[in-house]
C-alpha cells in the first residue's frame, strides 16, 4: 500500500549509472511523491544531470520536466564515449 500522495515507479539504471545506487542495484522499485517529474527523480537518484543521455518512460524518449505517474517504468541511459 502506498502512503497518501505518493507513487510508485520502477527505476532502471542502465550501464555506470547504477553505480550511484546501494549495491549498484540496476531496477529498483520507489515510491515518490506525487507531482514528482523526471529531473526531480533524477537528482534524489544522486545521478549527476550531465551523465543521463537519454531518459525513457515506460518505452518512449521523454524530456526531463515530465511528471511521473503511478506505476510508470523509468530507465536511465548514460552518456557512452569510446573510440
Amino acid at each position: 500500500m502506498q502512503a497518501s500522495g505518493g507513487i510508485s515507479v520502477t527505476v532502471k539504471l542502465h550501464g555506470q549509472l547504477a553505480w550511484y545506487l546501494a549495491e549498484r542495484q540496476e531496477e529498483l522499485t520507489l515510491q515518490v511523491s506525487a507531482g514528482t517529474t523526471l529531473d526531480d527523480l533524477v537528482r534524489q537518484l544522486g545521478v549527476p544531470g550531465p551523465e543521463v543521455w537519454l531518459v525513457a518512460r515506460n518505452g518512449v524518449h521523454v524530456k526531463g520536466g515530465e511528471t511521473l505517474a503511478d506505476g510508470d517504468r523509468v530507465e536511465l541511459i548514460p552518456v557512452v564515449s569510446g573510440g
